[in-house]
């Protein structure tokens, strides 16, 4: 009886550490992602600001959507 408390009480353990490692991998991850979007640019045409990460470059200036960078090209 003792035997079978202590594997499932290991099990357990394995099982909560499993958890906070899976759980610190995704904030890593999240804060990555927002470090990499913290550049705010605005758009040429309609000056709606989005992060860079988002934003169609084309001529060293950022667009909001291809619409828009048709638009400038006309």
């Amino acid at each position: 009886m003792s035997f079978r408390f202590i594997l499932i009480a290991i099990a357990i353990w394995i099982g909560v550490i499993m958890y906070r490692n899976y759980q610190s991998k995704r904030k890593i991850e999240k804060a990555r992602t927002l470090k990499q979007s913290k550049n705010i640019v605005p758009c040429a045409v309609c000056g709606v600001h989005i992060p860079e990460s988002e934003a169609i470059k084309h001529d060293e200036k950022f667009f909001c959507s291809s619409a828009h960078l048709d638009q400038a090209n006309k």
